[in-house]
């Protein structure tokens, strides 16, 4: 494969894997958007059900209020790092020509031409290969920590469902 193809297949992926890291974002804010919803619903509803007299429930009560808070908390932390996934630096990612941060440290449009422009096809299909590589670092970053949302959400829906199921029962049997 020349030089020419592979630029082309490498520009490509990494379109690829920018486009799934917006993806992975969205998923995350609509998760942390629905669970804050539906907890500080539960949490309304909470205090409105606290008031009422539920016999000896009620320590029963806040060990799910203390369930779904740390929960919530777990969800906005790994939703930190989904969003903001760490992979680390090194040589080659301070060295960049051709992406953002290096392209912004070089200060003048004449001073960033001479850089790109001076590079070989093959200097700038290793630095393409390169900025791939780290997107592809940082997309399974966000995958895991995807799946460990999603996870945490499931059990805080299930248990807060659990729990209204719970006092409406208790409510027609009063």
């Amino acid at each position: 494969m020349d030089t020419n193809n592979k630029l082309f297949l490498f520009t490509e992926i990494y379109k690829t894997n920018q486009e799934l890291i917006k993806l992975l974002d969205q998923k995350c804010v609509i998760i942390l958007t629905f669970n804050s919803g539906i907890v500080f619903y539960s949490l309304w509803e909470y205090w409105n059900i606290i008031n009422e007299d539920f016999h000896g429930h009620f320590l029963f009560l806040k060990f799910i209020f203390f369930i779904v808070i740390i929960l919530f908390i777990s969800i906005i932390f790994f939703s930190f790092f989904v969003l903001y996934p760490r992979v680390g630096e090194d040589e080659l990612s301070k060295n960049s020509v051709i992406f953002y941060g290096s392209l912004s440290k070089l200060n003048t449009l004449e001073r960033i031409e001479n850089n790109v422009l001076k590079l070989s096809d093959e200097e700038l299909l290793k630095d393409l290969v390169y900025q791939t590589s780290k997107l592809s670092q940082i997309l399974v970053k966000k995958t895991q920590n995807i799946k460990i949302i999603y996870f945490l959400s499931l059990i805080n829906t299930t248990i807060i469902a659990l729990f209204f199921i719970w006092y409406f029962f208790n409510i027609l049997g009063h």
